[in-house]
């Protein structure tokens, strides 16, 4: 789509990353919770007027996380709520989840002060028709990896076989 993007965490993180993004040359930010509510530098970037005014959404990816794993796992999940105070009222939050139950889906939207009038939920369902069950039996359980050949696609010559470092 010709839009430039960026990674942002702790490890990429730079004075020249954060004068880019304050330039506004990265149009997509990729980033974690934990960065947007605990490094103090990010943070008040993301919180400062003229930045806040020019973000379009919040993409929440694991949104049952916010629920599930808040208190626990990744607290700043449980937090991502907070990201509200520092934007526009007309950025969107996108919320996304292959695991959202209804309850779970009640739970986010309360954390992350979604109003279910203003708000609406899309639901796919799980079917997915490039996944597939099987159960294998294998005959020596760990050393049986013969029984496991199936899902090794077979090879036409050795042009096409394709060695992993």
């Amino acid at each position: 789509m010709g839009l430039s993007a960026v990674a942002v965490n702790r490890d990429t993180y730079s004075d020249t990353i954060h004068k880019e993004i304050q330039e506004f040359k990265h149009r997509v930010i990729i980033t974690s919770p934990d960065m947007c509510l605990k490094h103090d530098k990010f943070r008040l970037l993301l919180s400062t007027t003229t930045f806040a005014e020019q973000i379009a959404a919040f993409v929440i990816d694991k949104a049952h996380c916010i629920s599930q794993w808040g208190d626990s796992f990744c607290a700043e999940y449980a937090e991502l709520g907070t990201l509200r105070a520092f934007v526009p009222l007309k950025a969107p939050f996108l919320v996304v989840s292959a695991t959202l139950p209804p309850a779970v889906l009640a739970d986010v939207r309360k954390l992350v002060h979604m109003n279910a009038d203003t708000s609406y939920h899309v639901n796919l369902g799980t079917d997915r028709l490039n996944i597939a069950w099987f159960v294998q039996h294998m005959k020596a359980a760990k050393t049986d990896l013969e029984a496991l050949e199936f899902l090794v696609p077979q090879h036409d010559s050795e042009e096409d076989v394709v060695e992993l470092a």
